[in-house]
């Protein structure tokens, strides 16, 4: 309730649109970023299985597409449990995490949590810290184009610095 609904729709715009009805991960975005492009799958299909397990086999030169198929829900496990090394056995981790969360904790407060502690910048963790050194304002008051800058800094939150580049 004291961050800007713009921000919060942003957010979920821009890092997952799926959030509301996927169960801690979003598998029609792994399956993209494993270069699955059928719209449906069945697990029952061995040519779906087969499919899958060749992209499997080339996912980890391609880790840098993976890290885009990660859910609000995932980033907060990341954030709040484990370390950022980038390695299979820390993305199963993270996927355990996550539907615990999910189970745990439900929908609406994991994005709050994850509003209040993501990295939007070199040291600057949380939707008010942000607002307030890029802003001076409040998170609750951000208008708008604030409130999509800031979210279009979470991708590279090292490299943006939404106040300059909006």
């Amino acid at each position: 309730d004291s961050i800007a609904p713009a921000l919060v729709q942003a957010a979920l715009i821009g890092e997952d649109t799926r959030f509301w009805t996927h169960p801690g991960l979003d598998f029609v975005e792994i399956r993209r970023a494993l270069g699955y492009r059928r719209p449906t799958f069945s697990w029952t299909e061995p040519r779906d299985l087969l499919a899958v397990t060749r992209s499997l086999g080339h996912a980890w030169s391609r880790r840098d597409d993976l890290r885009g198929a990660s859910t609000i829900t995932q980033q907060l496990a990341k954030n709040l449990y484990l370390s950022p090394s980038r390695n299979p056995l820390r993305k199963l981790k993270e996927a355990v995490t996550a539907f615990r969360l999910e189970a745990a904790l439900g929908k609406r407060r994991i994005l709050e949590l994850y509003l209040n502690v993501v990295e939007l910048g070199d040291g600057v963790w949380g939707a008010e810290e942000a607002s307030q050194i890029y802003f001076h304002r409040s998170a609750a008051m951000l208008s708008r184009s604030q409130a999509a800058a800031l979210a279009g800094s979470l991708p590279f939150p090292l490299l943006s610095n939404p106040s300059l580049h909006p």
